[in-house]
């Protein structure tokens, strides 16, 4: 694709020109060759000055523009402006000279353009000049150069200066000139009725809606809009030359109004200039009223602005209104011109002249004015023919028309303008870079500077401000890490986006975290993006895929200009967010990878700075710190509860432990009775055996063998009640709460050990108070807590001794009943426990014997405890120990069965 640029652009500039003079000479040609006579033979006529000089005035609004627009901007674009304003006049007089004048004014085509008349051919006539064309022709080409200087001022101190050329070409050799066909030129609006004298259609609403198009596809200028949405002010550098350029334009209006009489004689010629003055002056005076009610002080720019928009309004219908409409117009102008600039603020139309809402929108007002205030005898005077407005009883005819006009100009110059910015921002560049919109097109453009004594200012200016922004973002930074105290993970993302993007002034910013299972780079947070769309985006942990990736193991920053031409950044990336501009910067702390953050300008396409770079570097180490902590609590937190989980389930195995514990406790201690449940089950067993023999005598009677049976049966009895009496303490089960007689389940208990004691030599004293009542226990629980202490108190005694075992109801708590606790004790005559061992004797697994484990107390402790009771001991080494129990008579809230 052929795309024009400096280099090419100035050869075709030059073929151009060679062009339109070879043009030139064939006109100065006659059919033979002889150049044709410059002498006229009609001396000029009045009418002929008269055109002659309302375009020489309408030339001075050249002047006019260029003051406003200057004094609008900032001092650093004002040799831009000028250029601009140059050019566009110079370029868009040789276009409307060769083709532009044809397609407005030659043989119309269905009404819709000329076809004739090109490259000046309708100047000469059978070889003699017409000095009335040339004057009507100098009139008509600086009415189109109106048109393309208005679009300056809407694009004003970011447009570039090649595309502006290309603009001015467009516009004057074909925007304008079809329009100017359909109305001015014979064409089909002009057929139905449509009335617009002096250009409120044909110059400022096409000027309007060029304006809007090029302002759309350029945005707005750097700074003008923050990313909160709200509104900064940036205000022209010289109000006095506004104002110069405001009166300037006024004066030339008069040229521009009554010059479209096209003759000195016209009657109306002084209508024109009163209305032109009294539009002007109320759209001062109703737009000055307003910002000084609405906004508390009368604003000079706004007011300068009012004066233009009661213009253009007027200008449609100037010649065939009375003053008094001309004043209504006017101060309607006025507040549509207040409205509509804060409305397009909203909008963040940016248009630093307020160009679309003077032009555009009061040119919109002032050709449906011509509907509303057209009245006859004025009409009769200026156009040779009665109309009248809506308001003066002539209906909705010209009015529909005047709203097609507005309709059909809108769909001609809107889409074909936008269209045409699009296809130059595409190929040469519409906008300068950001470096040169804050450096200024003055240099960036020109290189000069349109004010050399205030430049050295200016740049110290720029200086200043650079740093109050600097420190400005370093301040909000210093904020926004203050107040990363928090340990939730999503609340510290969310703070380091904010920080990237309000402190430091991204567009976007996607913050990464890497995944060192999966080594993937997962965007867990953005800004300036839907969240919808994150959720599917990662990065593969690797140098060589993308940027992030890199910039963490290299463990520094990067900035890619364009990532369409840089290998290192992934491919799908770039299609995936249009990213073509953005930094990359590691998230480390204390040399522990945690992830990255990728940021960008998509929106504003400003310049990604070394300085910006190390600011974003800066606050990506200071919330690092922050960054990990709130990662490990996060961990901490998984690893609560997966421990939660862990202790419930060592809970249960500890708990089926200590039912396996319990059980191979009460095995031991069957395992140490083994010897006494022998002794207990011989005897009985002897004995059946004797009376068996004697059973089978033959001397036996009858009466001996039923005694004999008798007795048989009561040891067959008593071996079951040993049998089933070790069976039910060794057998396990969960432990259930009863009434047992405490006595019985010490006797039961007794019997179990009476060979132990026997054998040993221990005799045996019970103390049992009489009329005991029952308490709640366990009882084969508490079966081994008593022979858990038996067996203790005997194996203490080796050479013998008294074993005393007593229960007796006790006051056992301050305030309580005498019959709330039932007190066991088991007291021997022992070699007692040492005082240093006291202290110890129920940890688990301590142990005075070399066979035991140390289980038997604290087992035996535990289910006291259980049983909201208490074990104790008093001992001493030589004199015996004994262990007291302490079991309550109630357990609250428990429904206990009887034994």
């Amino acid at each position: 694709m052929f795309l024009l640029n400096r280099k090419n652009f100035l050869p075709l500039f030059f073929l151009l020109s060679l062009f339109f003079a070879a043009a030139a000479w064939s006109l100065d040609a006659d059919e033979g060759g002889k150049p044709i006579k410059a002498l006229s033979e009609h001396a000029a006529s009045m009418d002929m000055v008269w055109t002659l000089i309302a375009s020489f005035l309408i030339f001075l609004m050249q002047a006019g523009f260029t003051l406003v627009e200057v004094g609008f901007t900032r001092a650093k674009n004002a040799g831009n402006v000028v250029m601009k304003n140059m050019i566009d006049f110079a370029l868009g007089s040789f276009g409307f000279f060769f083709i532009g004048y044809g397609l407005m004014f030659g043989t119309s085509a269905l009404g819709l353009f000329g076809t004739s008349d090109f490259f000046l051919s309708h100047i000469t006539i059978t070889g003699k000049v017409d000095n009335w064309k040339f004057a009507n022709l100098m009139f008509q080409v600086v009415f189109a150069a109106t048109a393309a200087t208005i679009v300056s001022g809407a694009m004003s101190e970011r447009a570039k200066f090649i595309g502006y050329l290309f603009y001015s070409i467009l516009i004057s050799t074909l925007i304008y000139p079809v329009v100017g066909h359909w109305i001015w030129g014979g064409g089909w609006l002009a057929r139905k009725g449509m009335i617009d004298f002096s250009g409120s259609t044909v110059v400022h609403s096409v000027g309007g809606w060029v304006s809007l198009a090029g302002v759309l596809v350029l945005g707005p200028r750097l700074g003008r809009y923050s990313r909160e949405g709200s509104v900064n002010i940036i205000p022209g550098h010289n109000i006095p030359l506004v104002a110069l350029g405001v009166f300037i334009l006024w004066f030339g209006w008069f040229g521009f109004n009554t010059g479209n009489t096209l003759s000195a004689t016209n009657p109306s010629i002084a209508l024109i200039a009163i209305n032109t003055i009294l539009a002007g002056a109320s759209g001062a005076l109703c737009t000055m009223t307003l910002t000084w009610i609405l906004g508390g002080k009368p604003e000079v720019g706004m007011t300068l602005n009012g004066v233009l928009s009661g213009l253009v309004s007027c200008t449609g219908g100037v010649a065939i209104i009375s003053p008094f409409s001309a004043v209504a117009i006017g101060s309607i102008a006025g507040m549509i011109l207040y409205f509509s600039l804060k409305t397009f603020e909203r909008w963040h139309i940016d248009d630093p002249v307020g160009a679309i809402s003077v032009h555009g929108v009061n040119g919109i007002w002032g050709t449906l004015a011509v509907g509303l205030f057209a009245q006859e005898k004025y009409a009769q005077n200026s156009l040779g023919y009665a109309v009248n407005g809506l308001i003066f009883g002539g209906g909705l005819d010209l009015l529909s028309v005047q709203v097609l006009a507005v309709i059909a100009v809108f769909l001609w110059a809107f889409p074909l303008s936008f269209g045409f910015f699009k296809l130059l921002n595409a190929t040469v560049g519409l906008r300068v870079s950001a470096e040169q919109e804050v450096r200024g097109l003055d240099f960036g453009e020109h290189s000069m500077t349109s004010y050399p004594l205030f430049d050295e200012f200016q740049k110290k200016q720029e200086e200043i401000i650079e740093e109050l922004e600097r420190v400005r973002e370093l301040s909000l930074l210093h904020e926004i890490g203050q107040s990363m105290h928090t340990l939730n993970l999503d609340e510290i993302l969310e703070l380091i986006l904010q920080g990237v993007a309000r402190g430091i002034g991204f567009d976007r910013a996607r913050l990464y975290l890497l995944d060192e299972e999966k080594k993937q780079l997962v965007c867990k947070l953005a800004v300036g993006m839907e969240r919808e769309k994150i959720q599917s985006l990662s990065l593969s942990y690797d140098r060589e895929d993308n940027v992030v990736s890199r910039a963490i193991m290299e463990r520094r920053p990067f900035i890619v200009e364009d990532a369409s031409k840089d290998p290192r950044v992934n491919r799908g990336l770039i299609s995936f967010l249009h990213v073509k501009s953005f930094a990359a910067v590691p998230l480390l702390s204390r040399d522990k990878v945690l992830g990255g953050i990728a940021a960008d300008n998509l929106i504003s396409q400003q310049t990604i700075t070394e300085k910006k770079l190390q600011s974003l570097m800066i606050f990506a180490n200071q919330a690092s710190l922050a960054l990990e902590n709130a990662l490990m609590y996060d961990e901490l937190k998984a690893f609560s509860s997966q421990l939660g989980e862990r202790v419930k389930k060592a809970t249960l195995e500890l708990q089926e432990t200590q039912r396996q514990l319990f059980q191979s406790e009460k095995l031991a201690a069957l395992g140490k009775l083994s010897a006494g449940i022998a002794h207990e089950i011989r005897n009985p067993l002897t004995s059946i055996k004797i009376l068996i023999h004697s059973l089978v005598d033959e001397m036996a009677t009858a009466a001996s063998r039923e005694k004999d049976l008798a007795v048989i049966e009561s040891e067959i009895g008593r071996v079951n009640k040993i049998i089933k009496q070790f069976l039910d303490f060794a057998r396990p089960r969960p432990p259930s709460l009863e009434l047992m007689d405490v006595r019985r389940v010490l006797d039961e208990t007794l019997a179990l050990v009476m060979y132990e004691m026997e054998a040993q030599g221990v005799s045996l004293e019970k103390e049992y108070a009489s009329e005991l009542p029952p308490v709640p226990m366990d009882r084969e629980q508490m079966k081994q807590v008593f022979l858990n202490l038996l067996l203790n108190a005997i194996q203490a005694m080796e050479q013998g001794g008294q074993l005393k075992v007593s229960a007796a109801l006790k006051n056992h708590l301050p305030g309580a009943r005498s019959d709330s606790f039932m007190e066991i004790f088991f007291q021997d005559t022992g070699k007692g426990i040492p005082e240093d061992m006291q202290a110890r004797i129920f940890e688990p697994f301590f142990s005075t014997k070399e066979e035991g484990i140390g289980l038997g107390l604290p087992i035996a402790q535990r289910i006291v405890e259980e049983h909201r009771g208490e074990i104790r001991l008093e001992s001493r080494p030589g004199k015996g120990t004994t262990f007291y129990l302490t079991l309550p008579l109630n357990q609250a809230g428990i429904d206990l069965p009887r034994d």
